[in-house]
């Protein structure tokens, strides 16, 4: 992280009341917590790079984690200029005047969880250990815009879809009338919410091995899962980014 961007964020935690202590510096508490993340480090070498106990440092990283989540509830949002035509599509003639109305896309992702023996069943989904389902959604400029963690491994991502527009709690992003999302073929093909044609070709990659596109559908489904790629890529750097995500520690789950 660079240097700015790290003096912003802990100038924005300041409001909401983080403060330094008398062993622990904010800067410091910020620094613990971003480590810890970006490099899926455990207590022990974060303890000998800040030269703390491993009760501060875990007291710390729980202080920043806290503000770090009523920080991301008010930042994770759409656009204020969420009706324009994103600058992405407009610049492009393969995607403008065919899908000018589309502002972002959603998909959900898994991600390793701990979990005690007798409690891990309801996680273990396709994957064939304990995740967590993620629902989220990001805009063309790769901006997560919504996020919503905590669901069983074995959740079906229309499970989730569907209760997050029945959750006026959430916030959820819905789109504006004339604007809408791109979903694959696990969510459904609803105003607001588009979906691929179902018993076509769709990925990318299988375009590539067996050929070009042939007919309006296929060809619509081309195009759609070249936009709809987006979401794949966010959340694959999201992932690469921050290396706790791949090798998730023995936290309880709410954590």
């Amino acid at each position: 992280m660079e240097k700015h961007v790290f003096v912003k964020l802990c100038d924005r935690l300041r409001s909401y009341r983080l403060t330094s202590t008398r062993g622990v510096r904010l800067e410091e508490a910020v620094g613990i917590f971003l480590m810890t993340l970006g490099h899926g480090v455990g207590n022990r070498i974060i303890q000998e790079q800040f030269q703390h106990s491993g009760e501060t440092m875990s007291r710390q990283f729980g202080i920043v984690r806290e503000k770090m989540t009523k920080l991301a509830f008010d930042e994770i949002r759409p656009p204020r200029e969420s009706n324009e035509v994103p600058h992405y599509i407009r610049s492009n003639p393969k995607y403008w005047r065919y899908f000018k109305d589309c502002i972002g896309a959603i998909n959900g992702m898994h991600v390793r969880v701990s979990l005690p023996v007798d409690e891990q069943i309801p996680y273990i989904g396709r994957k064939g250990f304990p995740t967590q389902n993620i629902m989220a959604v990001c805009g063309f400029d790769m901006l997560f815009t919504f996020v919503w963690p905590g669901w069983e491994g074995s959740a079906h991502d229309t499970r989730i879809f569907l209760e997050a527009l029945r959750n006026t709690e959430l916030k959820f992003p819905i789109p504006p009338d004339d604007k809408y999302y791109f979903v694959d073929s696990g969510y459904p093909n609803m105003k607001g919410y588009l979906a691929p044609y179902k018993g076509e070709r769709y990925h990318l990659p299988v375009f590539r091995t067996s050929g070009q596109p042939t007919g309006s559908r296929e060809t619509f489904n081309y195009v759609h899962s070249s936009l709809r790629s987006v979401i794949e890529r966010c959340l694959g750097v999201w992932k690469t980014r921050w290396k706790i995500l791949q090798h998730m520690p023995n936290y309880k789950f709410d954590k």
